[in-house]
């Protein structure tokens, strides 16, 4: 590849979390192609764009809704004359038939990422966490091009283990860390992707009221499509008050927050995943998706499944209670 070929295009469908999880490996494809002089351009949906604007103020910024893309995924295809600046595409969770339009569109290269695969047994656990499946589709794509290293795959999953999203707040680049002036702040998510996936209003308030006993704030997260959520959050809470206030900030401010929180808990969702890609300390509990996938990355990152084979001995909540109780301790006496 030559310094004149051109920009990449990637293209990034799905929710907060799915997005999140795949910014490690947008990350090392950028370091990688810069490195050939082409630059990268990703398509992300468009309620996500001010929060990464703020996080990757160098990399350019497209909606993926835009009327732009839509004629990718219509039978026959059509293209819009834009697509003819990208040389190379890299597609994350589309239809693997969008490969043959992107080719057909004058992409010289296009590869399709889809749902991350299912847990296998019999490979190397790590490597099959969503962000490092995606890391290595990337690999894939450096291979295919011509212009790989033969440390790309442990480069790429070393950052899956680092990488950090660092937010500005207007005065600069935001750097995380708790206030040592007031009480530590827990944000409990309210919320998860998908109904099945939440964790019950009772757990929800136990674990924030043990977190105030302790001696901490709490807040508790609640987005656009947690309102269903909410609302049986405050009928379990019945005459009490809630232990903390409902934050509902768009994702900029919710950021920001996190970035000042010392832990973030609640199910697996988009929430976790934010607080685990701005590496602060976060405990998600998994009802009804596979951790071995969807665990949120990096060393600052916890999980606990509802399952058999993980909670032997003890509840997932008697897990998450002790959990909850063993953070506070510990910055307590950090």
């Amino acid at each position: 590849m030559k310094a004149t070929d051109g920009r990449v295009l990637v293209y990034r469908s799905g929710a907060l979390g799915d997005v999140l999880c795949t910014l490690p490996a947008i990350e090392f494809a950028r370091r990688r192609f810069a490195e050939c002089g082409a630059g990268l351009a990703l398509a992300a949906p468009a309620a996500l764009i001010p929060l990464l604007r703020r996080c990757e103020p160098n990399t350019q910024l497209i909606a993926s809704e835009s009327a732009q893309w839509a004629s990718l995924f219509v039978s026959p295809p059509q293209f819009e004359p834009r697509l003819s600046e990208y040389r190379y595409a890299l597609v994350f969770a589309v239809d693997a038939a969008v490969e043959a339009q992107l080719c057909a569109s004058r992409v010289e290269a296009a590869l399709i990422a889809g749902r991350p695969a299912p847990f296998d047994p019999g490979r190397n656990a790590r490597s099959q966490r969503v962000d490092c499946q995606y890391a290595r589709f990337v690999c894939e794509a450096l291979q295919r091009f011509k212009i790989s290293k033969e440390t790309d795959i442990q480069d790429a999953l070393q950052l899956c283990e680092t990488f950090v999203l660092r937010i500005q707040n207007g005065n600069g680049v935001k750097t995380a860390g708790v206030d040592s002036d007031l009480p530590p702040l827990a944000v409990f998510a309210v919320g998860a992707g998908s109904r099945d996936r939440r964790l019950p209003a009772q757990w929800l308030l136990s674990g924030a009221r043990l977190w105030r006993q302790l001696g901490g704030r709490c807040v508790f997260s609640s987005g656009p499509a947690d309102d269903e959520a909410l609302r049986l959050l405050r009928a379990e809470s019945a005459a009490e008050e809630l232990p903390g206030p409902v934050f509902s900030g768009d994702l900029e401010q919710l950021a920001l927050l996190l970035c000042g929180a010392a832990l973030c808990t609640g199910a697996d969702s988009g929430v976790l995943h934010l607080a685990a890609a701005l590496g602060r300390p976060n405990l998600s509990v998994f009802t009804n998706s596979d951790v071995r996938i969807w665990a949120p990355r990096g060393v600052w990152s916890r999980q606990i499944a509802e399952d058999p084979d993980c909670c032997e001995e003890k509840s997932a909540m008697e897990l998450w209670s002790n959990a909850i109780v063993g953070y506070y301790g510990a910055i307590k006496h950090s």
